[in-house]
């Protein structure tokens, strides 16, 4: 396609004397396309890209992230859960030592599962709703044929 960011489009009917701003194509075949028109597909391309390298096709080999947010109460009693699920929390992992990486989002639950390769893998949280700090990232364990399980714990910032 052929970048055309300073002459515009007088086929429509009525001429324009200010340059079209950047991100404008013109397609082969003359008509006008932006960048911005379709940015979920660009995006979406780009994550399969990066991500398709890591992710497995065993659903039985992976990793089930846990998100939770703690403390939740001022006072707590010996022995009470003092953690709540996080939902839409963003969790990215990506293998170490190699290139790649997969994003998802925690369901109501605060859950979010990866289908892997075996290999060992960070997992970090990027985003974690309601709370004042991310937990440090961690390392999984991926072996064939098993989930793994990690969770993280966001800080609410409640003492």
């Amino acid at each position: 396609m052929e970048r055309d960011s300073t002459r515009c489009d007088t086929r429509a009917g009525g001429a324009h004397s200010a340059p079209r701003p950047p991100g404008w194509w013109r397609t082969p075949d003359g008509r006008r396309r932006s960048i911005a028109r379709r940015p979920s597909l660009a995006v979406l391309l780009v994550l399969a890209g990066c991500a398709t390298s890591i992710l497995g096709t065993d659903p039985d080999t992976g990793v089930d992230v846990s998100v939770r947010k703690g403390p939740i109460l001022p006072v707590v009693q010996p022995g009470q859960d003092d953690t709540a699920p996080v939902e839409d929390a963003r969790v990215r992992i990506r293998p170490l030592g190699a290139d790649g990486h997969a994003e998802a989002r925690t369901d109501a639950g605060g859950m979010a599962g990866f289908a892997l390769v075996a290999g060992t893998y960070e997992v970090a949280v990027l985003e974690c709703p309601g709370t004042l700090a991310l937990p440090a990232p961690d390392t999984a364990i991926v072996t064939a044929g098993e989930r793994t399980v990690l969770t993280l714990v966001c800080d609410t910032g409640i003492r």
